[in-house]
Formats: structure tokens, C-alpha cells, sequence
């Protein structure tokens, strides 16, 4: 039986057992691979400075930190050639890149250069199952055959909220608070279906966006709802634009290209500079859960 070596005196449990037991400018655009330790945004924008006071106090000025797109061998859009899309495990607890965007028949291989074993599980609701162990120095892929967003995570590393629909890291993973989930956003029918004009997005009196997901027509416009009594934002990952939203207001934001926008509260949560993923402040309700979402422009 698969153990997962610990990195502390505690051994983890096997991958067996845990499987047993279960941006406007700054956008991906479809076909694009997001790496964390690179993200390019397609369209710059100067973003004025904010300031958002609140009883949590003021929106803090974001970071800047940047990375860059890139696009993954032979992929064309609809109608192109399946192809094989790499994420990596990099020797920590996280995947590398965390967002990918495919076409449907498409596969992805996971290599895992960890010396840790890991999995790749998805969450209740994706499109598709997908349940596979990730021995150290070791690969495995899965063909995604329907269209969809596909959310996943290693629960050898992390679980699963059902009260919070999302993935919670371990206190003994390498990179906690954040967590070991990545992303999966096929292109297809499906996927142009289940696309809304408009969505709300509400932060519903604790620090979380819900949906974490949604899938927009071009052209289309989120609004953001906070029936939190503290103060929020709604930032581009790539700073490309800063939404302050106060105590029982609304803000929208309009998304007039396709592609794949990842943000955050930096009121409660910063860019992790090694993972590129949104970390939760510890003063957050959510905590370890990071306030952030994910838009998907079709």
C-alpha cells in the first residue's frame, strides 16, 4: 500500500487511504496555460490607488506581483488536435500551473517531483470523476472528454468543506494556509451552455465569495453583493482592477473578453509569492480558506 511520506515526524496518511475514504485585462484566454510562477497580463491598465475604510480597516495596496501566460503546445481552440497539457508537483504542496484551460479531448498529466506521494481528486460537483494517485517521481493523466470546470485537489494534503464548497489545506502541508487545488477549464458545449448574461456573486456574512465559480457570456456582468458587515474588495489577480465594496453595497464589473479571471479580497487574503495562489489572512472567518474566486468568460 502507497504511503505518503511526512516531512515531519508524523507519517501522513496513503494516498490509498484517502482515496478510499472520500481579469478585463487580466485574463487567461482560452487555450492558455496560467503558470504561478508565470503570469502575463494581456492588456495593461493602470490601477489608481484605493482606500477602503471599514470597522476590518482599509483595503490594503495590493502587492504587484505579476506573472505570465503561456500556451501549451499544438492547442489552436475549437477543432484543434487533442493534445497533452503538463501540471507538475514541484517538490512542495501545490500544483504548478493551478489553472489550466483545455479543449474537450484533451488530457493532462500530472508529474509529481515531490518526494511526498500526492492525488488528484475533484470535488463533488465537477463535470467528471477524477480520482488518481500520484506516487513520488511518478505521472498520471486523465482525458477530459466533457466540457466543464473542473475544480480539484490532493486530499492526502488537504480536504474537501461541504459546509464551505471548498478545499481546506492540512496544517502539515509544505505551504499552508494555502491550499493543494488546481483547476480545470475544458472548452466545449457544455461549457457555452451553462455561460449566464449576469451572476451575483454574494459574500454572505463571512469572508468567502460564493459561488467560488462562474461562468459568464462575453459581454456579461458580475455583480458582487457583500451582506458581510466588514468591508471588502474585489481584486484582479494581475492588479489590473480593484472593486472596493462596503457593508451591505453591490459592485459590478463587466467582462467584455473571454478568457479566465482569477481575484480576491486583499482585505483578508494576499497573493502567495511562491504558489501565485490567494492565501487567507489569519484574522480572516474563513481561515485557512482564502476569500478568492474564479470567472470564466465564454
Amino acid at each position: 500500500m502507497l504511503m505518503a511520506p511526512s516531512r515531519g515526524s508524523q507519517a501522513r496518511p496513503s494516498v490509498a487511504q484517502r482515496l478510499g475514504a472520500s481579469l478585463s485585462p487580466g485574463l487567461w484566454r482560452p487555450g492558455l496555460t496560467l503558470s504561478r510562477r508565470e503570469f502575463l497580463a494581456t492588456v495593461g491598465l493602470a490601477v489608481p490607488a484605493l482606500t477602503l475604510l471599514a470597522a476590518c480597516g482599509s483595503v490594503p495596496a495590493n502587492p504587484g506581483q505579476t506573472a505570465k501566460t503561456t500556451t501549451p503546445a499544438g492547442n489552436t481552440g475549437a477543432g484543434a488536435a487533442p493534445k497533452t497539457i503538463s501540471v507538475t508537483v514541484p517538490g512542495e504542496d501545490y500544483f504548478d500551473p493551478f489553472i489550466v484551460t483545455a479543449n474537450a479531448g484533451d488530457t493532462v498529466q500530472w508529474t509529481n517531483k515531490d518526494s511526498d506521494a500526492h492525488a488528484v481528486v475533484s470535488v463533488p460537483d465537477a463535470p467528471a470523476s477524477i480520482m488518481l494517485t500520484l506516487p513520488a517521481n511518478q505521472s498520471a493523466s486523465f482525458k477530459f472528454d466533457k466540457a466543464g470546470v473542473y475544480n480539484y485537489y490532493c486530499n492526502v494534503h488537504a480536504d474537501y468543506d461541504t459546509s464551505m464548497k471548498r478545499v481546506k489545506a492540512h496544517t502539515d502541508s509544505s505551504v499552508f494556509p494555502v491550499a493543494m487545488e488546481g483547476f480545470v477549464v475544458v472548452q466545449g458545449p457544455e461549457l457555452s451552455q451553462a455561460a449566464q448574461q449576469s451572476a451575483t456573486v454574494e459574500i454572505p456574512g463571512k469572508d468567502l465569495f460564493e459561488p467560488y465559480v462562474v461562468v459568464l457570456k462575453q459581454g456579461g456582468q458580475v455583480t458582487w453583493h457583500n451582506g458581510d458587515s466588514d468591508a471588502h474588495a474585489v481584486v484582479a489577480a494581475d492588479n489590473s482592477f480593484m472593486l472596493p465594496v462596503q457593508a451591505g453595497q453591490s459592485v459590478s464589473h463587466a467582462f467584455a473578453s473571454a478568457g479566465t479571471y482569477y481575484y480576491y479580497c486583499n482585505v483578508h487574503a494576499d497573493l502567495d509569492s511562491t504558489t501565485h495562489e490567494v492565501k487567507a489572512h489569519k484574522d480572516a472567518s474563513a481561515y485557512p480558506v482564502a476569500m478568492a474566486g474564479l470567472i470564466v468568460v465564454v
